[in-house]
């Protein structure tokens, strides 16, 4: 955590086969609008934001996030993996609710 409290977080080459496991899984929620309206839902664990996003868009998770008690972490370095996975056009993340999603908790903390 930063000093201005956000979460930074570096994918490791464990948690980016992790996610590429979820995304097969059918576990991640890809894009703003699939993210939002499953934190609405309450099945969102936690969510990932690109560097790349906009402020507006980030706002709008970190306040619904935020409501929901849900943790939502920033990628430092983000479109090599992203890119490896197929998912580059999507800047928000979000982990449905599970064991997957405790898995990768664990390995974030």
């Amino acid at each position: 955590m930063d000093r201005t409290g956000k979460k930074t977080i570096r994918l490791d080459e464990k948690l980016i086969g992790m996610m590429g496991l979820a995304i097969r899984a059918r576990s991640v929620e890809l894009g703003f609008e699939a993210v939002k309206r499953n934190l609405l839902k309450n099945k969102i664990a936690f969510v990932l934001l690109s560097e790349e996003i906009s402020a507006d868009s980030a706002k709008k998770i970190r306040y619904l996030a935020e409501r929901r008690r849900v943790p939502v972490f920033e990628l430092e370095q983000d479109p090599p993996w992203r890119r490896r996975l197929g998912i580059e056009p999507f800047k928000i993340m979000g982990m449905r609710r599970g064991e997957m999603a405790k898995g990768f908790l664990k390995h974030l903390k």
